[in-house]
């Protein structure tokens, strides 16, 4: 194949002169195609002008024909080629052309691998933005302009050279030299009297060689030039032998500026990245103190409901309950925020029924409905698979924000969702009769923090739940429209592009059920928990089910390995965090010990940390499964029914 002669500098000189990005996209999904393209338009700030190539052969035509692309995006599985071959076929021809490569969801290894290879970044189908997509475009141009800059430096060498004899009144300097500091050399001349002038930028080169030895020394100076920018460079000087009883000084002035500027970009990545992971470490201790004693006042309230109280009492228990629900609302959808911003955030994919869990999410919000005297609605079309691929705990959040968000804002009326099948995508709408939104406040209401308020009542809230709901669709590949009409209501569209399960070669998995269990399912369980008021409040909510239920306390993990080894247990539940050591390291001590009476007991962890639903570790120690604090009673009694050592033995 014949390789086209290196554009690099003229790229980056017509990218200088005009607004417009012009885009490669060698892409043989026609429909991908046409999302990147939405993708890319939707970007305010930036014109993009996206040329489409379908096969890695027609890609290359392009780049021969096409001198002023600034970026190309190379998806790696392509008819006449796939993998780092598709890259590599690309940078061959093309050395200097700036690649950002996309891979799918399951493949972001080969996007590793891809920018170690000589890509510039790479982004995950179907998980990207068009704010992320118009980063990482830019971010790539500006990296590979660093770059290209740099390596013309080393190949140049762009490095002057300069020779001093204070005795003689004698200096030399290459026309390099006068380049780096943006002069003539010709026009500028710089004599040995000009470097006795104190306010002479040079004037450093007599400073520096005065207590010079014989040692090579180096030293960063800044040197402004005629124009105002700045340099920054490196000088370096060494002192000679004496010629004639004359001392010779020689040396280097390097210009550092673009290194310079790199090592600036490279300590504000890491310093971003250290902030990221302080402020994820902070948001999720913060997010664990909080539900730890959220975990003793909504249990403690659930235990006072079930005794007898009068209408007055009841009231306030009841308001107890909702501001703790509220609370708990506001504690996980900032955990959330904070786990999308950062990329933390897991998707699953396993069958489930689509029908089943949107019916749950209408059971679970109807009361509300009737609260405010309204209709719920449900058009569940006819045709909908039983089972599909997805994450069905991403997806009922999402209805559950929606839905929710129609009910609180809906007066009088009704509320509606219908879910109907189109092709290989799925369309949730969620109708309601409320006030309508302002067609200047339709995409306002995505963004972090954003509330709208009713005409006679503050909503209580984080302005977090249409942000994330966003954030959700758009990780699962689908996307969220908006249509309303002042006075008239609103309508949300969610599509997602769910994958139909072949309904002969899965087993069909139960639904969970929490439905109220009685038969005692343990003897003896161990609590570990350090937290005094959750110690009563697990044990008071075990005694009111099961009373013969025998509980051991372990306030910490000494306590924990103690009791272990001297009592038999059918069933241990252990906080995450202890005072001495934690819940993991625990478990994992307790399954290396051959010899403990307790080493098959089955091990739950209780736990404040809400991204233990998203990390298989507790798996990995040898936990069987956990419980979120606060918990459900009725979740707590039907895993401890499940696990425990005597229902399965």
């Amino acid at each position: 194949m014949r390789k086209a002669p290196v554009q690099g500098p003229v790229r980056s000189t017509l990218a200088a002169q005009r607004s417009v990005v012009r885009v490669l996209l060698i892409e043989d999904d026609s429909s991908y195609a046409d999302l990147v393209k939405i993708l890319l338009s939707a970007n305010p700030e930036q014109e993009c002008e996206v040329t489409v190539a379908s096969t890695l052969a027609e890609g290359l035509r392009s780049l021969e024909q096409r001198l002023d692309l600034d970026a190309v995006l190379l998806d790696l599985s392509l008819p006449d080629s796939t993998g780092l071959d598709t890259l590599l076929a690309v940078l061959g021809a093309f050395p200097t052309i700036n690649v950002i490569v996309l891979t799918g969801s399951d493949d972001q290894e080969q996007g590793i691998l891809a920018v170690g290879a000589g890509a510039q970044d790479y982004l995950v189908k179907g998980e990207f933005e068009p704010n992320q997509l118009a980063r990482v475009l830019r971010f790539s141009m500006e990296r590979k302009q660093i770059l290209m800059r740099l390596e013309e430096a080393q190949r140049i060498a762009k490095i002057g050279n300069w020779e001093l004899r204070p005795e003689e009144s004698y200096f030399f300097a290459s026309p390099q030299l006068y380049e780096t500091l943006g002069l003539d050399a010709a026009r500028d001349q710089i004599s040995y009297g000009d470097l006795l002038e104190e306010e002479h930028p040079l004037h450093i080169l007599l400073q520096h060689t005065q207590n010079l030895e014989d040692d090579e020394e180096g030293d960063s100076l800044e040197f402004v030039l005629n124009d105002g920018s700045k340099r920054h460079l490196l000088l370096t000087s060494k002192r000679l032998e004496q010629k004639d009883g004359v001392p010779v000084y020689i040396g280097t002035l390097q210009d550092t500026t673009l290194q310079r500027k790199a090592e600036e970009l490279q300590r504000a990545q890491e310093l971003a990245e250290e902030t990221a992971r302080v402020r994820e470490q902070v948001i999720a201790t913060v997010s664990h103190e909080l539900r730890t004693p959220m975990n003793a006042i909504v249990g403690m309230s659930h235990l006072l409901a079930e005794t007898q109280m009068d209408e007055e009492q009841g009231q306030y228990v009841t308001a107890v309950q909702e501001a703790s629900q509220l609370l708990l609302g506001i504690i996980n959808d900032i955990l959330l925020t904070s786990s999308l911003q950062n990329d933390a955030l897991q998707l699953e994919e396993a069958p489930f029924d689509l029908t089943l869990t949107v019916r749950g999410i209408i059971a679970m919000l109807r009361p509300k409905a009737e609260a405010k005297g309204l209709q719920l609605l449900l058009d569940i079309q006819p045709s909908i698979p039983g089972r599909i691929l997805g994450d069905k705990q991403r997806i009922s959040q999402v209805l559950y924000n929606v839905i929710g968000n129609a009910i609180k804002f809906t007066d009088e009326g009704e509320v509606g969702i219908q879910v109907t099948v189109l092709e290989e995508t799925y369309s949730l709408k969620v109708w309601d009769t409320g006030p309508g939104i302002p067609p200047e406040k339709q995409q306002e209401i995505f963004q972090p923090f954003s509330r709208l308020e009713s005409s006679a009542t503050k909503q209580e809230g984080t302005g977090l739940g249409l942000n994330i709901t966003q954030a959700l669709v758009q990780r699962m590949g689908g996307e969220i429209g908006l249509a309303s009409t002042l006075g008239q209501g609103s309508e949300f569209e969610i599509v997602l592009p769910l994958k139909i399960v072949d309904q002969s070669q899965v087993p069909i998995v139960p639904e969970v059920d929490y439905s109220p269990v009685s038969e005692v399912p343990a003897d003896r369980i161990l609590l570990v928990e350090d937290h005094k008021m959750n110690q009563i409040v697990l044990k008071q909510t075990l005694a009111k089910k099961w009373p013969d239920l025998q509980v051991r306390i372990a306030s910490n993990g000494a306590e924990a390995k103690q009791l272990l080894s001297q009592e038999d247990f059918d069933v241990v539940l252990m906080d995450i965090q202890l005072p001495d050591t934690d819940g993991f390291t625990l478990t994992q001590e307790l399954r290396s010990q051959p010899d403990n009476r307790n080493v098959n007991t089955p091990v739950l962890a209780m736990t404040a940390q809400a991204q233990v639903a998203n990390d298989d570790r507790y798996l990995e120690v040898g936990m069987v499964d956990f419980v979120l604090k606060p918990f459900n009673p009725e979740e707590l009694y039907q895993k401890l029914t499940q696990h425990s050592l005597k229902n399965n033995t």
